[in-house]
């Protein structure tokens, strides 16, 4: 039986070799630790510390919603303090220096270790190589000797470990030969892909944390903006807000288009979580303000002065002029809006964006006289001032215009990231659906002319599985086991 560690004398010819020494130079052995198992984990580790940094960072350094975050903690912060957040990076962390750095230095660690492991990976995933070394057998994990009586020729032997699906290269000279199995080779590449698509991965970030562009858009109704990347544009048709019972609002959406060349190629509605993804661009719903100088819509009801009847309700939108019931040729426009209505010096102004005092100038339309002006108060709907001499206007209700704010990203290494996602997958299929495994037989000639067998074989996952098809093999080959198959 032969030992781990065991020296041991086989006369294998030209198979055996001896291992030499040789001088390794400072560069490769930089090289070598660079892509170590343990440099590889202390990066790890240093980059799941910095991703907490980054989080803390968004949490006390919040960025959503703000136009020019620069602009605005310049303005709240001390010069030092805004000196050390904007040269460190902390308004945009998984864009910084640092943290790109980092990524940079696991991918350089990747690379170091595929550039290490690839040859031998691929020799061994395609290849057949004979053992060389006498101390390699030892070695092995599963071990065995046996003695095969009879006329049991090396090429019977190799077409019998052939039929359980190795693929076999047989080696004989005169008194020795050896047998070299392979079977399920690619699972050995299960690892290569797994270091190819986390490679991917962390290119791809570098590449967003260094190319991607990011910017924050308003628009109103009707408003048609061109994307930054060029091509195609955008049109918000309408925005609402909703609330729940409680009257808390509960979602905002933005329902939009998407028009190339004139054209609408696309209808979708971008809300938080549900971004709107064209051509290298996403749109994310990021927050959403009321437009303090016009309405959606008001709804009015009309009287003539002189006879007292009730013409009805006008729902007048935007500055498109509506005509009045049983009087189609006078129209109403709607006009500017005040917040917080006031007279200042004789003009009217809004003294905030707050709805302390809402007031809407609506105009009265005739086709052979002037326009007229109507005030209308929504704390105060019975009372109207004006220069309207025929028709009063009472203010029935008044829905606010709200913008959109969006925040317009590119990712242009978005790509890589889900290509490493596919290897990664494809890795983990390859390891764990197809268990590479490797058998060696030794065999010389005994004194009386049997063959005198050394097995040896390595599995890379399931042992236990290939422990017992080596014990079957032995008894396919009706040898008669000297030591039991053992790890």
């Amino acid at each position: 039986m032969i030992g781990a560690g065991q020296e041991i004398t086989l006369p294998l010819g030209r198979w055996v070799g001896a291992a030499g020494r040789r001088r390794v130079s400072w560069g490769r052995r930089a090289w070598r630790t660079v892509g170590s198992m343990r440099f590889a984990l202390f990066l790890l580790l240093i980059l799941a510390m910095a991703s907490i940094a980054a989080i803390a960072c968004g949490e006390f350094l919040p960025t959503g919603g703000l136009d020019d975050p620069e602009g605005f903690y310049a303005e709240k912060l001390s010069h030092a303090e805004f000196f050390l957040i904007k040269h460190l990076g902390l308004l945009h962390p998984y864009s910084s220096w640092w943290y790109l750095g980092l990524m940079a230095a696991l991918s350089l660690s990747l690379t170091s270790c595929l550039a290490s492991r690839l040859g031998p990976v691929l020799r061994e995933s395609f290849g057949n190589e004979a053992l060389t070394a006498t101390n390699e057998l030892a070695a092995l994990p599963l071990r065995a000797q046996a003695r095969a009586e009879g006329e049991a020729s090396p090429a019977e032997i190799a077409r019998r470990v052939g039929k359980l699906g190795f693929k076999v290269q047989l080696d004989e000279k005169p008194g020795e030969f050896q047998v070299a199995g392979t079977r399920r080779g690619l699972g050995r590449l299960g690892g290569i892909f797994n270091h190819v698509g986390l490679l991917s991965i962390f290119v791809g970030g570098i590449m967003m944390g260094l190319l991607s562009e990011r910017r924050s858009v308003w628009m109103s109704e009707g408003n048609e903006l061109a994307s930054p990347g060029g091509g195609y544009s955008v049109v918000l048709d309408s925005f609402l807000v909703k609330t729940n019972a409680e009257g808390e609002i509960s979602d905002y959406q933005s329902h939009v288009q998407v028009k190339r060349d004139g054209r609408t190629v696309s209808r979708q509605t971008i809300e938080v979580n549900h971004p709107l993804r064209y051509a290298g661009w996403t749109w994310y719903q990021s927050t959403y303000q009321i437009l303090t100088d016009r309405l959606r819509w008001i709804e009015v009801v009309v009287h003539n002065k002189s006879t007292g009847v009730d013409l009805g309700h006008v729902m007048l939108r935007g500055e498109k002029p509506s005509p009045i019931p049983g009087r189609p040729d006078v129209h109403l426009v709607m006009g500017k809006f005040y917040p917080h209505f006031q007279i200042r010096e004789g003009e009217p102004v809004s003294l905030s964006d707050r709805f302390e005092n809402p007031a809407v100038h609506v105009q009265v339309v005739r086709p052979d006289k002037p326009a007229s002006d109507v005030w209308l108060f929504a704390n105060h709907p019975d009372f109207a001032h004006g220069t309207e001499p025929d028709l009063q206007v009472k203010l029935i209700a008044l829905e606010p215009l709200f913008a959109t704010g969006l925040q317009v990203r590119s990712f242009p290494g978005a790509w890589a990231v889900w290509v490493g996602f596919g290897l990664m997958t494809l890795g983990l299929v390859l390891s764990f659906g197809w268990n590479h495994e490797r058998i060696w037989i030794f065999g010389h000639r005994g004194q009386n002319g049997d063959w005198i067998l050394d097995v040896g074989a390595k599995s890379m996952h399931r042992e236990a599985t290939l422990k017992e098809g080596l014990g079957f093999l032995l008894r396919r080959l009706e040898c008669h086991p000297e030591t039991e198959v053992h790890a």
